[in-house]
C-alpha cells in the first residue's frame, strides 16, 4: 500500500518538499491509512488508522527517511510510533526535523513508515508492571528468548526521554544492573532494549518505579562501593560512586 504526499512547506524558513511513503507489511492482517499531515511549529503530524483482525495485536511502526538511503528509523518521532503501538484510529507520529537535521537543511526527503506485528525478541521474566527498583543497589534482570552473541543496548527512559543508555550488556540471559544515584527517583522508568546493529529486534519492559537504597533522614554515610561482577547503566557523577563495569555476571556453575 502507497500514500503519496506532495507538500512544499516552509519551516523556520527552511523549505522542505516532503514525500511520504507508507509500507505496511500485514499478510492482509492489518489495515494502515494515512489520514492526513499538518504542520505544526518545527514539526510535522502524520495521522493514520490502524485496524487489526486479529484483536488487540500491538505492532512495531518504525519512520525511515530518504536523507541515509532508508537505513536507519528517525530517531525524534514521540507518538504512536516505535515498539507495541496499539490499533485504533486517529494515531498520529510526530517529526521533530528541526532536532532531526538541523535548521541548514533544504531540500527533498522521503519518508517511509514500516510496520509489522511487534513480536518482542526475547522476554524479561522479573521486570512486573510497578516494581520498585532501588538505586546504588545491586538489581538482576532475566530474560529468555532469542539468546546469542549480539550484545544489547539497555536505554533507560521516563515519560518517552531518554535518560542515558549502555550498550555492550552480554546477551547471556542475565545482567546486573546498578542504577546510581544520578537518577532520580519516580515513576515512569522503562528500558527499551535493542539488539546491537538490529532495530528491528527491540523490546519496551513494563514501567518501574526507582526509589532511594535508603531514605535521606536516616542516611547517615556515603554508600559504600559495590564489590562483584556488575553493570552500571550511567556514570554517576556524585562522589559516592558505585564501581565501574567490569563485565558480565558471574555464572554459577
Amino acid at each position: 500500500m502507497k500514500h503519496l504526499f506532495n507538500l512544499g512547506l516552509k519551516l523556520k524558513q527552511v523549505l522542505l518538499v516532503l514525500t511520504v511513503f507508507a509500507f505496511w507489511n500485514t499478510g492482509g492482517s492489518q489495515n494502515f491509512t494515512i489520514k492526513r499531515i499538518e504542520q505544526a511549529p518545527e514539526h510535522f503530524i502524520i495521522y493514520y488508522d490502524l485496524e487489526s483482525n486479529e484483536g488487540s495485536n500491538a505492532c512495531q511502526v518504525q519512520v525511515f527517511s530518504s536523507v541515509d538511503n532508508f537505513l536507519k528509523p528517525l530517531e525524534k518521532v514521540t507518538g504512536d510510533v516505535g515498539i507495541s503501538v496499539k490499533p485504533g484510529v486517529n494515531r498520529r507520529i510526530i517529526w521533530d526535523i528541526k532536532s532531526e537535521f538541523g535548521t541548514k537543511f533544504k531540500g527533498e526527503v522521503q519518508l517511509e513508515i514500516r510496520g509489522k506485528i511487534y513480536v518482542p525478541f526475547i522476554v524479561m521474566n522479573n521486570l512486573e508492571e510497578n516494581k520498585v527498583i532501588k538505586r546504588a543497589k545491586k538489581t538482576t534482570f532475566t530474560w529468555t528468548g532469542d539468546i546469542n552473541n549480539k550484545p544489547l543496548v539497555f536505554s533507560l527512559y521516563k515519560d518517552n526521554e531518554l535518560i542515558s543508555e549502555r550498550s555492550e550488556i552480554p546477551n547471556i540471559g542475565s545482567a546486573v544492573i546498578i542504577l546510581p544515584h544520578s537518577v532520580k527517583p519516580g515513576h515512569g522508568y522503562y528500558f527499551v532494549i535493542t539488539e546491537t546493529g538490529n532495530s528491528e529486534h527491540s523490546i519496551r519492559t513494563n514501567e518501574f518505579i526507582i526509589k532511594k537504597k535508603i531514605p535521606a533522614v536516616i542516611k547517615v554515610i556515603p554508600v559504600a562501593i559495590v564489590a562483584g561482577v556488575v553493570i552500571i547503566l550511567l556514570p554517576d557523577k556524585e562522589p559516592d560512586t558505585v564501581g565501574e563495569p567490569i563485565g558480565p555476571p558471574t555464572q554459577k556453575k
